[in-house]
C-alpha cells in the first residue's frame, strides 16, 4: 500500500473537527440549560451528534478517496501495489 502524506487528509478532517466542537458545545449547553430550554437543548445535542456522525463517515469516503488516488498514482509509475 502506498504511503499517504497526513497533510493529504487535512481537508477531510477538518469538517469532523467542525462537527466535533459543534456536538461539545451542544453538550456543555444542554448541561447547564434550564429546565424550560431542555428539549430544546437535547433536540440540538441530537442533531450536532449527527452531523459529526456524518462528518465521520464523508472523512471514511475522503480517506478512500485518497488511498484509491494514491493507488492508481503507484501504478502509473510502476510501483508494485498489492490488492487484498
Amino acid at each position: 500500500m502506498p504511503i499517504i502524506d497526513s497533510e493529504h487528509l487535512k481537508p477531510g478532517l477538518r469538517p469532523v473537527q467542525i462537527a466535533e466542537a459543534a456536538w461539545y458545545e451542544a453538550l456543555v449547553a444542554r448541561e447547564v440549560a434550564a429546565p424550560e430550554d431542555l428539549p430544546a437543548a437535547r433536540e440540538a445535542a441530537d442533531k450536532a451528534l449527527n452531523a459529526y456522525k456524518d462528518a465521520c463517515v464523508g472523512l471514511y469516503g475522503y480517506i478512500q478517496s485518497t488511498v484509491q488516488n494514491a493507488e492508481a498514482e503507484a501504478v502509473q509509475i510502476g510501483s508494485p501495489v498489492p490488492r487484498t
